[in-house]
């Protein structure tokens, strides 16, 4: 080999990074499109160099090469490179290879590992459910003990359900103790505690419940102040500052200025900004909270009406006394609304002075015609604005033509006959006080064809509402209210299931009746009852028609009203209805439950 066709040894860039270079390299002429390929890549590298002395810094490279590094605001711009894609955190850097990348799809991808985190579900999921319903259950809750004083010995059982319903809150005792009138109970949880504690002072029976926590003040916690701050509450303390045990006054006298209506601004009756609420609510407050009200005194509250209070009269109907002086009335016909057969029928006597239909009376000289007037209101009074009424015969005569308004006397009672007065007696209370005591044997009283329903009309005295679901999943074999079995034919729904809680036969109307909330009527009490009976002949025999009004209580002693209609058949002498004692079975029997109201309303 001679010297000229020996390699050289290498140089520069070679030298650098080893190899070797041929000393001579075979001549090619390029074609067109190669020229025009080579020029391309010298523009590009052109380029690419004034991008990177803009963007880097320039180093000497070892061997006589130069390296080019670019700066670290460029690398966080480039997303791509030559060798793949470049994904930088705040922490720290991750490369992915492009075979990676290739797998690094969530939609449509067959990457074998996916750790993607599973997507929201809105609508829920049962896994949820169940960790939301085992953290419930995990819930541990604060005992709290209450005392409650004032019920009489041997009632201690309708305590605790009497305070379930009233507190309108869905709760179960922890434990109770009872020690002669008083009673200590705990219950689970703050709220339930307050609501009950809420009812301080309320009437169970004939007694006035004394309702407190027990060596546990409830200004230690915040909960309990926060549930106490309620408009019942405040109403409750109003009138419990207004209130006179001894002379049984009620004194609700210039309301508007009192510190504890004004410091809850709650705005009472005779107020521009009063609601329609505060005088009914603040009236049956006082009805369940206090026994017997005597004198009630609504004098300087600025009244332009007595519609905000009309309710005393359901609430309060024992009032002997009753003043509205010093109010904003311009005419005896705006206490209408205290008027009416059975309203306020112990009215002794009533104060109207300071009212500006008093200066018109006055100015026209119609005194007598003013008490003629109030008599025919209020048939019972005697005193009227702090004088004795004396009326004379004629004007004694011409007040009774005015208030008549049936063509006939009414009456208490009607029975067509004496064999029907007797009938009917005997039945009703034999009836009345099996469904008390043993609805099971009142089977034998109802004929095989029977049918019976219940309606209610139950607004006042209404517990919690049952609703959707609940309603759904009550069982055959549970306690319903009077609500939930009411058979409303008003209703739309009504209208599309007509059979609906109509119960038919012996068995589905026992059934029934067993289902339904206890009651106790009063049976020594006939006043608290009115009977009527008549008797209609048919082919076989005559039938007996029945009715029968008057009131009971429930567990939780809330006294209701009541009517209900009979249509009775002799039974067949010697047939088992008959052994058991029942000379006549029911073909109908109709139930309607109302809030409670006075015989005579």
């Amino acid at each position: 080999m001679s010297e000229s066709q020996k390699p050289k040894a290498p140089t520069g860039m070679t030298a650098l990074f080893g190899g070797f270079r041929p000393q001579n390299r075979p001549k090619v002429t390029p074609s067109f499109l190669e020229k025009k390929t080579a020029a391309k890549d010298e523009n590009k590298d052109a380029s690419k160099d004034s991008s990177s002395k803009a963007g880097g810094a320039v180093t000497a490279g070892g061997g006589g090469g130069k390296a080019l590094r670019p700066s670290k605001s460029k690398i966080k711009d480039r997303g791509t490179t030559r060798y793949g894609r470049v994904t930088i955190t705040e922490s720290k850097k991750k490369i992915v290879s492009d075979d990676e990348a290739d797998q690094d799809v969530t939609m449509g991808g067959t990457s074998a590992k996916k750790s993607r985190k599973k997507r929201f579900n809105p609508y829920g999921s049962r896994d949820k459910a169940r960790h939301v319903q085992r953290n419930k259950t995990e819930e541990t809750v604060e005992p709290i003990d209450i005392l409650i004083e004032g019920f009489q010995p041997g009632t201690e059982g309708s305590v605790v359900p009497s305070l379930q319903t009233k507190s309108k809150k869905a709760w179960d005792p922890l434990d109770v103790k009872v020690d002669g009138n008083k009673m200590l109970l705990t219950v689970g949880g703050w709220t339930v505690a307050n609501a009950i504690v809420r009812l301080n002072g309320y009437i169970f029976g004939s007694d006035q419940l004394s309702i407190q926590l027990f060596n546990k003040p409830i200004e230690a916690t915040p909960i309990a102040e926060a549930q106490s701050n309620h408009t019942i509450d405040y109403l409750r303390k109003f009138l419990l500052s207004r209130w006179n045990a001894e002379t049984k006054f009620l004194n609700l006298e210039d309301m508007a200025s009192d510190p504890i209506l004004r410091r809850a601004c709650i705005h009472p009756p005779g107020t521009p900004k009063a609601t329609e609420v505060v005088g009914p609510a603040m009236m049956k407050l006082a009805g369940e909270m206090f026994q017997d009200v005597v004198t009630i005194s609504l004098a300087q509250n600025r009244l332009r009406n007595v519609k905000q209070v009309s309710t005393l009269t359901r609430f309060l109907p024992n009032v002997q006394n009753l003043s509205f002086s010093n109010n904003a009335l311009t005419s005896i016909d705006l206490l209408d609304p205290l008027c009416g057969p059975g309203k306020l029928p112990h009215l002794r006597e009533l104060l109207l002075k300071g009212n500006p239909f008093m200066k018109t009376i006055e100015k026209q000289k119609k005194n007598r015609a003013y008490i003629k007037d109030i008599v025919k209101r209020f048939p019972t009074i005697a005193f009227l604005d702090g004088e004795a009424i004396q009326l004379s015969d004629e004007e004694k005569a011409s007040v009774e033509k005015s208030r008549a308004i049936l063509p006939v006397e009414s009456k208490t009672h009607f029975f067509d006959n004496d064999t029907s007065k007797q009938l009917a007696q005997e039945f009703v209370a034999n009836f009345l006080r099996l469904f008390d005591n043993d609805r099971a044997a009142l089977r034998m009283a109802y004929h095989e064809l029977a049918t019976f329903s219940v309606s209610s009309v139950i607004k006042l005295s209404a517990g919690p509402k049952i609703r959707g679901r609940q309603k759904k999943m009550m069982q055959d074999d549970e306690k319903v209210s009077w609500q939930t079995v009411s058979r409303d034919l008003g209703k739309a729904s009504a209208s599309k299931h007509p059979g609906r809680h109509l119960a038919q036969g012996p068995d589905m109307v026992t059934d029934m009746l067993q289902r339904l909330p206890k009651t106790f009527h009063n049976l020594e009490k006939a006043e608290e009852f009115l009977l009527d009976a008549f008797q209609r002949p048919s082919q076989q025999a005559s039938w007996l028609h029945i009715s029968v009004h008057g009131e009971f209580k429930d567990e939780a002693n809330t006294l209701y009203s009541f009517d209900r209609s009979f249509i009775l058949q002799p039974v067949a002498p010697g047939s088992p209805n008959q052994i058991a004692g029942w000379p006549y079975v029911i073909l109908s029997d109709i139930f309607c439950v109302r809030d409670y109201r006075v015989i005579g309303h």
